[in-house]
């Protein structure tokens, strides 16, 4: 599988805007439950299909979300997770961000065929999007310089399309690989579940390692309490 990762960088304004169309949410609802576990990814007729699993148990281990729903009638037909982290970059040391995940529709709101990206036209929701990504109904304060970033399948067009309109950029194209190559000897090492009173040697390991990285983020890094690692003698 391929992706993309967008950002868009941004500073904070001052006001705090008053939606019509959306609402923003610290904890999940049992409408935004019900859209997650019936949202299928992708777009049909332009690559692959899939589905996220285990939602109810995973989204509440996400650090710092703020779920900005889309509601029509008093139900939510749409919905978009901003993670607020704290990023590592070598030349600008620890900056805010947002990791966007779970953008969501349910399947009678989606455009059936995707529409040319374009900055030009102008709505009121289209207006209260861009006072989310700009920051304060985010809770950033004035003037506090963040980053929006995401990560795409570019084959699927309608979310790279919505990507592109609010002036997201392409940083990064990678590819996801699944393998299992580890067969120690007795004797030479162990392979071991990661406990409480290791995480902070295992942490600070990393960041070492990841010292003249971009966008290091570490969160999320022992999620689940399930974080392994291979020790020698």
């Amino acid at each position: 599988m391929t992706a993309s990762t967008f950002m868009t960088v941004t500073d904070a304004s001052s006001s705090h805007p008053r939606f019509q169309y959306l609402e923003i949410l610290n904890t999940p609802s049992d409408q935004l439950l019900e859209v997650l576990n019936h949202n299928i990814i992708g777009t049909p007729g332009h690559g692959m299909l899939y589905q996220h699993l285990g939602v109810n148990d995973k989204i509440y281990r996400i650090e710092n979300p703020l779920y900005v729903n889309l509601k029509h009638a008093g139900t939510i037909v749409g919905t978009c997770c901003f993670c607020k982290r704290t990023t590592h970059n070598s030349s600008l040391g620890d900056l805010s961000s947002y990791y966007v995940r779970y953008f969501s529709f349910r399947h009678q709101y989606r455009r059936k065929a995707p529409r040319k990206a374009t900055t030009t036209r102008r709505s009121l929701l289209r207006e209260e999007i861009r006072s989310v990504i700009d920051g304060p109904a985010l809770g950033s304060p004035p003037g506090e310089k963040f980053f929006h970033y995401a990560c795409v399948d570019p084959r699927n067009v309608r979310s790279v399309a919505l990507c592109q309109e609010f002036g997201f950029q392409t940083v990064r194209d990678y590819a996801t690989l699944v393998f299992s190559r580890m067969n120690p000897k007795p004797g030479d090492c162990v392979v071991e579940r990661v406990e409480q009173g290791e995480e902070d040697i295992v942490r600070s390991r990393l960041t070492y390692y990841y010292r003249d990285y971009n966008m290091v983020s570490t969160e999320n890094l022992f999620n689940g309490r399930d974080y392994w690692v291979v020790k020698n003698k």
